[in-house]
């Protein structure tokens, strides 16, 4: 089972981290895209500079629609700010990005009024991203309840503390691993649970004390 409690400091290792987790919880078997990769190769001429390593990987290598979609590469910009916008929310309420110039850059995000800091690292971010993303997924075994309490017995994931976006003065977005399940807990607002089965989540579930329910509820 791939072990979320560290992040190596490569990016490419990152990289490597996430492909673990997309096999290992979504049985999605990670190849490079040649069609993707020519994409990114044409953004980054037209852009002149190359994208940093975990993001041009992300690009070629998963799948970038879903509930915070990938920008494509060919919309990829620096706007007046030196800001690469790299990934939005589905309805446009926020958007994250990054100034371009190192491998592994900070994360800024804005929700249309000024960028503010989000993580320290994209490659961390795009690592989340994925966790994410796969909670939302079609056929995900996930459950989310309202932040009633947070069990001692949670084991952090390496991911660190960052912003959550829909409510910025809330406490942070915080990881953490439930015997088999993953969970997310929203600003001490909501948590949400992702487990390989139905089995899985419903145990979490007992465990947690809350008003578990289907996501969509």
């Amino acid at each position: 089972m791939t072990d979320l409690r560290t992040v190596p400091d490569d990016p490419g290792e990152v990289c490597g981290l996430i492909a673990g987790f997309l096999e290992d919880w979504c049985g999605t078997v990670v190849v490079a895209d040649g069609e993707r990769e020519e994409e990114v190769a044409a953004a980054e001429r037209r852009l002149g500079f190359s994208l940093p390593v975990a993001l041009r990987w992300v690009f070629v290598h998963v799948a970038g629609v879903g509930q915070d979609p990938l920008v494509p590469p060919a919309r990829l910009a620096v706007d007046g700010h030196g800001v690469l916008t790299y990934r939005e929310e589905n309805q446009g309420c926020a958007r994250w990005g990054i100034r371009p110039g190192r491998p592994d850059p900070a994360v800024v995000w804005t929700d249309g009024r000024q960028w503010r800091p989000y993580l320290d690292r994209i490659s961390v971010d795009l690592l989340a991203w994925c966790l994410s993303e796969a909670m939302t997924r079609s056929g995900a075994h996930v459950l989310w309840c309202p932040f009633e309490e947070q069990p001692a017995s949670l084991t952090r994931l390496g991911i660190p503390d960052h912003v959550f976006w829909a409510e910025p003065g809330a406490a942070p977005v915080r990881w953490f691993r439930a015997g088999d399940c993953l969970v997310r807990n929203d600003g001490d607002i909501q948590l949400i649970a992702l487990g390989k089965t139905k089995e899985d989540v419903r145990r979490t579930s007992a465990e947690i004390r809350g008003e578990w329910r289907e996501l969509d509820d």
